[in-house]
């Protein structure tokens, strides 16, 4: 089972188009992440597609610390003050989409998220 939904992993690498390449690489060394290696069709384009979906490939989705890793580098993104308003919100509005309960400007997993409890 998935615990991160696919659209809110592909819609997180579109977000990082927005941050340079230094912040990519601090969000996710923070949470202890190495880049992982991507097939050579999945390469779309551009520095910040590649290094965001090396990272993403990292992560397993399907493992509940890998989804708590995952979920600390979007709340790391979020506090981050070189982050616009406006991409923040963006941000939140996928957690919420995709029912990640979102508490002062964070997303943490909820029931409806499908993580056994």
């Amino acid at each position: 089972m998935k615990f991160i939904p696919l659209l809110i992993r592909l819609e997180f690498r579109e977000f990082c188009l927005g941050l340079v390449l230094r912040h990519i690489d601090d969000t996710f060394r923070r949470i202890d992440t190495k880049s992982g290696t991507i097939q050579q069709d999945l390469i779309i384009g551009g520095e910040q597609h590649t290094r965001a979906e090396e990272y993403r490939a990292s992560v397993d989705s399907s493992n509940h610390v890998d989804t708590e890793r995952f979920l600390t580098s979007i709340r790391l993104v979020l506090s981050q003050s070189n982050i616009s308003h406006e991409n923040k919100d963006f941000l939140l509005g996928l957690c919420k989409k995709v029912r990640l309960l979102t508490v002062i400007k964070t997303c943490f997993l909820t029931k409806q998220s499908g993580l056994p409890h």
